[in-house]
């Protein structure tokens, strides 16, 4: 990368946690608003952890696969409880106050953003200071 182009990359990667923090957030209250008008308050904080789940598989995938590709573990988790429904695992049948997926949204999430900032320039930086 060219002197000029790294000079650009730590803007660029501040605005892109933003913005995914802004997206995130919007899709969350605008599920939750829906979910809860349609089914109940229940379902909508449900949603919301589902929400929570996929976008830190999203996260793991990009990291793992290429920006390109970012949909393909959360495709393969919706495989996983549609084959095996009603199991611990399916997060979308339990109830609001589980706190097993909730476990698991937390878990996705923090795993998610790890992948994710993890970057090879924060990877570098982060060596050449200890």
């Amino acid at each position: 990368m060219s002197t000029q182009d790294e000079m650009g990359a730590p803007q660029m990667h501040r605005f892109r946690a933003a913005y995914c923090t802004v997206l995130t957030l919007m899709a969350c209250s605008v599920s939750f608003g829906a979910e809860a008008v349609a089914m109940g308050y229940e379902a909508g904080v449900i949603f919301v952890r589902s929400l929570l789940i996929w976008f830190g598989l999203a996260l793991i995938s990009v990291r793992l696969l290429g920006h390109q590709l970012g949909w393909a573990i959360p495709l393969g988790s919706a495989f996983f409880l549609i084959w095996y429904p009603r199991s611990r695992w399916d997060w979308t049948a339990h109830p609001a106050t589980d706190l097993f997926s909730w476990a698991v949204a937390a878990t996705a999430l923090f795993v998610g953003v790890g992948a994710a900032a993890a970057t090879e320039w924060r990877r570098k930086t982060f060596l050449r200071h200890r």
